[in-house]
């Protein structure tokens, strides 16, 4: 089999890129370089969702820059780990911002990391691009959020869900508990119901307790939204301590897979807005292209590919705009959409949020997520406005 190649026609044909470096802006001819500032929690407990989203944003710019950059201008990236903690981000968010001076902060995961983030971006006017799913509510002038909010995410669960009864086991933060409420709403809408919801720290190395809460509720359906390191251990723990009922977990990916037994995730039902499975020309080169460069045996999920088509977003949007000031970037994005491994992406000026795609997919027997169904792209419930 040949080398997997990356080329101007490539990149153009397939949407990988939007870039080019025809007919560009003077001002951005004049300039050599955009700085894009990648923040993601490579240690602590988030480590293994944030190694994916550094790995999708470094093909992003190898192929960004193999298309002649961004305008014709090579983009410099300067990549920190966040810890996954608060502090830790901020520190990092503001040597991006006063040390390096980039034209774009781009990443976090969890909710937390996000605000903290955006307070340092914010003071400083500088263009923030957050790509993670999360519980929405966030509008600000200089940040663009293009994961999916709950509206997106939840809503074609609770679809699937109609008329049953669930049982939610989550983490003790913003994204559970706001998802949690999209689901009751949408359960209730549908002739079902909210059973039960317990929310808890991070770290919880017995879910004993919760499952046994679990049992006396009685529900038909148990939801897991834990994420990353104890979302491993509740998925081992399920089947053993006896517990029968059906398993959604809307945050269960590709990377998610290979931490389990095929045995112990069987019918786990996900809903996400990506998934490799994706038939799609845009997700065929990309994912040929991920496997060329890290491996083939290295898993791809939503947060990464997200991060891949945000970063080619935000490259059509500054030529759009023939600048990278981030309030001409802020006005561009809203005027262009990117076609990718996800589907169609664009963002809604008024709340700076993106109108994205959804699939439904299911854990086979042999580990392998197959999409049991595909959303078109819908506008976001932002729970905010600019």
């Amino acid at each position: 089999m040949p080398k997997f190649q990356i080329n101007r026609r490539t990149v153009l044909k397939t949407g990988l890129a939007t870039a080019t470096t025809l007919a560009m802006p003077p001002i951005l001819r004049a300039a050599d370089q955009v700085k894009i500032g990648f923040l993601a929690p490579l240690t602590g407990s988030e480590a293994i969702l944030g190694i994916v989203q550094l790995q999708c944003y470094q093909l992003a710019i190898d192929h960004l820059n193999a298309a002649g950059g961004i305008g014709g201008r090579e983009i410099v990236s300067i990549t920190e780990d966040d810890e996954t903690n608060a502090k830790s981000t901020i520190d990092k968010t503001r040597k991006l911002v006063a040390k390096d001076e980039v034209d774009l902060v781009l990443g976090t995961l969890a909710s937390f990391e996000r605000t903290a983030a955006l307070s340092v971006t914010s003071r400083a006017k500088k263009l923030f691009i957050y790509p993670t799913y999360y519980e929405g509510g966030d509008c600000s002038p200089y940040l663009i959020n293009t994961g999916q909010v709950p509206n997106q995410q939840i809503d074609p669960l609770a679809e699937h869900l109609a008329g049953k009864s669930v049982y939610v086991i989550g983490h003790d933060y913003i994204w559970p508990r706001g998802s949690t409420e999209q689901l009751k709403a949408g359960l209730e809408a549908r002739g079902g119901r909210l059973a039960g919801a317990e929310f808890m720290p991070f770290g919880v190395s017995d879910f004993g307790p919760s499952f046994a809460k679990v049992k006396q509720a009685n529900p038909d359906v148990v939801a897991f939204m834990l994420v990353a390191d104890d979302a491993i251990t509740a998925v081992k723990q399920y089947h053993s301590f006896g517990m029968t009922q059906p398993l959604v977990f809307h945050a269960w990916d590709e990377v998610s897979l290979g931490a389990v037994t095929p045995a112990e995730q069987a019918g786990i039902l996900s809903s996400q807005g990506y998934f490799q499975q994706i038939d799609s020309p845009a997700n065929k080169t990309f994912t040929a292209a991920f496997a060329e460069k890290f491996g083939a045996d290295k898993p791809i999920n939503y947060i990464g590919a997200s991060v891949y088509q945000t970063a080619m977003l935000y490259a059509k949007a500054v030529e759009k705009a023939g600048s990278v000031e981030p309030e001409k970037v802020v006005e561009a994005i809203s005027q262009v959409e990117v076609d990718g491994p996800i589907g169609t992406m664009r963002v809604e000026a008024e709340t700076h949020h993106a109108v994205l795609p959804n699939y439904l997919a299911r854990v086979n027997d042999s580990a392998k997520l197959e999409i049991l169904k595909s959303y078109e792209p819908k506008p976001p419930v932002a729970g905010c406005k600019l």
